[in-house]
Order: C-alpha cells, then sequence, then structure tokens
C-alpha cells in the first residue's frame, strides 16, 4: 500500500492534524476547510503524508502537485499577494470553474499525494447542504460488526487488534447500520469504509460524511448494492458482460459457454470495489475513476479486467478452472492497472446499454418492492426525467430518522 503510518505516536499526531470539519456556513462553498488542513507550503518528503495508499512515486507531475499545494492554480492572485490558499479550496474552484483542467490534475496527481483531497472535492460537490445524518452520533454496537472489524485488512498496519483504528472503523460501520433503513450493516462495507478511514488519515470527521454521500448520492449510490436482492450490484453485472460482447465477442462467447456464476468473482468486486481480491495501488486508480464518473464505470472496468486475463480464461474447460484460477491468482491478474484504468474510461457504458438491461432485469422484481422502486427509478434517469429530485426523495425515505 505503499509508505504507511508505522507508529502510533505518528497516526496520532496525523489523526490530530486532520481533526477539524471541512464545512462551513458559506453556501457556495460547502465543504471549504474552517481551519487549514496542513501548512501550504510542501515538504517533498512529509508534510503530504495523508492516507496510508500514499506513494511517492505515484506524482507524475510534481510540479503541478507544487502548484496545487501553494494554491496557485486555485488563486494565483492570492498566491502573489502572499495569502495563504487552502488546497481543499483550490481544488474546488478548479473543480467548480474549469471541470477540463480538474481532469487533467485527477489524471496528473491524483494518483499520488493529494488523492484524498480530491477525493473529497468529486464526493462534497454532489450534495449543497451537510445533511443531519453525516453528524457523528452514539449508536448501538452490532456483533456482527465487531467480528467483521477484527477480519478487516487484519495484517495492514493501520489496523492493529484493539487499536483506536478497529475502534474508529467499527464506529463507521455501526453508524450505516443506524443510518439506512432496509440494509443494516452487511459484509463487504467493513472493506469500504477501512479504506476511506485510513485514506483520511484516520480522520473519522471526514470519513463518515465521505462514506455517508457514497451510499446516499446518485452519482454511487452504493445503498442500492447492498439492499435486498442486490439490485445494483446484479446491473453492474449485466451491464459488465454487454460492453464486453461488444469490445471483445470471442471472449464474451466462451465466457458465457462456461456458465460461470457471477458470484465467483463480479460480485466480489462490486461488493468491496475491488477490495477484497484486487492489489490495493489498483484500487486507488480504480476508485479514482469511480469517483470521478459514478458507479456504472465499474462495468468497464470489469470487463477490461476479463480481458486483462483473457489468455487464460480462452484456455479453461469450465467454471471450476475459473475459479481455481481467480483465488490463485488474486494479486497477479491485475499488474497492468494503469492501462486497464485507461481503457475503462474509453469503454464507459452507453445509455443505450444501461437502459436495455434495466428493461431486462426489472420485471423480476416486481415481488421485491424496494428493488423494483429502484430499478423504475433508475428507468427515469437513463430517460431524462428530473431523476435527481426523485432518487433524493426516494433515499430520504429509506434513511431512519433522527432527532
Amino acid at each position: 500500500m505503499g509508505n504507511i503510518c508505522n507508529s502510533e505516536q505518528k497516526d496520532e499526531l496525523l489523526s490530530n492534524q486532520l481533526k477539524n470539519t471541512y464545512f462551513s456556513e458559506n453556501e457556495d462553498q460547502p465543504y471549504a476547510p474552517i481551519k487549514q488542513i496542513i501548512s501550504n507550503t510542501i515538504d517533498r518528503e512529509n508534510n503530504l503524508e495523508i492516507g496510508v495508499g500514499f506513494d511517492k512515486t505515484e506524482i507524475i507531475n510534481k510540479e503541478i502537485c507544487i502548484q496545487l499545494w501553494q494554491g496557485l492554480l486555485g488563486n494565483s492572485e492570492s498566491h502573489k499577494q502572499g495569502q495563504k490558499v487552502e488546497l481543499q479550496k483550490a481544488l474546488y474552484n478548479i473543480h467548480k470553474k474549469n471541470p477540463e483542467r480538474f481532469e487533467e490534475v485527477l489524471e496528473q496527481v491524483g494518483g499520488g499525494q493529494i488523492r484524498w483531497f480530491i477525493w473529497k472535492t468529486l464526493l462534497f460537490s454532489c450534495i449543497k447542504y451537510k445533511h443531519q445524518a453525516m453528524k457523528i452520533r452514539q449508536t448501538e454496537r452490532l456483533s456482527i460488526v465487531e467480528r467483521d472489524v477484527k477480519r478487516t485488512f487484519y495484517n495492514h498496519p493501520f489496523f492493529q487488534l484493539e487499536s483506536q483504528s478497529y475502534q474508529l472503523l467499527s464506529q463507521l460501520l455501526n453508524l450505516i447500520d443506524a443510518t439506512f433503513r432496509g440494509i443494516g450493516y452487511t459484509q463487504g462495507m467493513n472493506f469500504i469504509l477501512a479504506f476511506m478511514l485510513m485514506q483520511s488519515g484516520g480522520n473519522i470527521e471526514q470519513a463518515w460524511p465521505a462514506s455517508f454521500l457514497m451510499f446516499y448520492c446518485s452519482k454511487w449510490m452504493l445503498y442500492a448494492i447492498y439492499m435486498p436482492e442486490f439490485p445494483l450490484m446484479k446491473l453492474i453485472c449485466c451491464v459488465t458482460k454487454e460492453i464486453l460482447k461488444e469490445q471483445d465477442c470471442q471472449l464474451y462467447k466462451h465466457y458465457m459457454q462456461l456458465e460461470i456464476d457471477d458470484s465467483f468473482l463480479l460480485q466480489k468486486w462490486i461488493f468491496t470495489l475491488y477490495l477484497y481480491n484486487i492489489p490495493k495501488q489498483a484500487c486507488l486508480h480504480f476508485w479514482d475513476i469511480i469517483f470521478q464518473k459514478g458507479i456504472l464505470i465499474m462495468a468497464s472496468i470489469n470487463c477490461q479486467l476479463l480481458i486483462s486475463f483473457k489468455s487464460s480464461i480462452m484456455n479453461f474447460n469450465n467454471s471450476i478452472e475459473f475459479l481455481e484460477y481467480t483465488q490463485d491468482q488474486q494479486n497477479n491478474y491485475c499488474q497492468n492497472y494503469k492501462q486497464i484504468k485507461s481503457n475503462a474510461l474509453k469503454t464507459f457504458p452507453s445509455n443505450k446499454i444501461i437502459l436495455n438491461c434495466i428493461k431486462s432485469m426489472k420485471d423480476q422484481y416486481k415481488k421485491q418492492q424496494l428493488a423494483y422502486e429502484y430499478f423504475k427509478l433508475l428507468q427515469v434517469n437513463f430517460e431524462k426525467s428530473n431523476f435527481e429530485q426523485k432518487y433524493q426523495n426516494w433515499m430520504e425515505n429509506n434513511l431512519k430518522q433522527f432527532n
């Protein structure tokens, strides 16, 4: 996972350094930091070490990273006048005023030292006001959560048994159960929220609102992945195979002939956003474009992952051989993750493919009211009819009430 915070003392120092809210009362800057997170002068060795997925080798263009850190791209006039400019605010301004430039920033330095700031920019650009459910609050501790917490990235230095990191992860998972009606806590969430917590540098005040938005917002819709009958997960599987048919018909036909159950691999990728059986450095890059493009980019990533080990799949005679291969090679079949990411961005599923999959699946769920309502909402989305407001109203009905 790259460089990490190896000592508890350093973890505590970093956590304390980051403990502030990034919400302000200013409507135009709903998540700009109230206090400066870190000094705006760059220390190439230490000051940018935010998130345990940090890796100095991932910086493609160091000069752009330095400019961002100093706020030059966000407000060059302020910098000339000697004013301090916060990195988060600089990124917010670029995203709001110059989306094309922001995509360039994401491509060139999003994979490096400022990743967490970029993720927050993308997440909080999707909501105007702080939602009351984002507040950290006391919740009931679930035994299933406590069990899974101890099995989450158990060999990663960030998580040590009975450490503060595990306590924070436990609180995050219990918050999911206490916030969303109809799903509660489900296995797979532990990896996603643990990853968010690590990338935030152990700051639960930032990790929880960011995680909430991934479940709540229509761009990512993680709520629907874990709903009864798992409608979004199954939709992504369906779209994956449709893209594969377009991209590599030979591989698609053989894959379908093998009658490979989606639970062998595709569902694992989707349930954990690749964190269960994909190398962590690859996950960072895949998450970059999930935040940028939305949850359905996963269908394109899945397709490109399958294509990346086509030569092996074509030699399989049955689904059991496929299953054995994916279990034995889970850390080896994603070595070219940067190319997979690039190809996925070029093959984002068309509205026509998605809508056809929605229509073909919707009627299967007539007896499951929640899933059926969800598919009807998605159909509205891809037929261009006031989706955002309808989706938000639907999600509000699936949140528990707070005092």
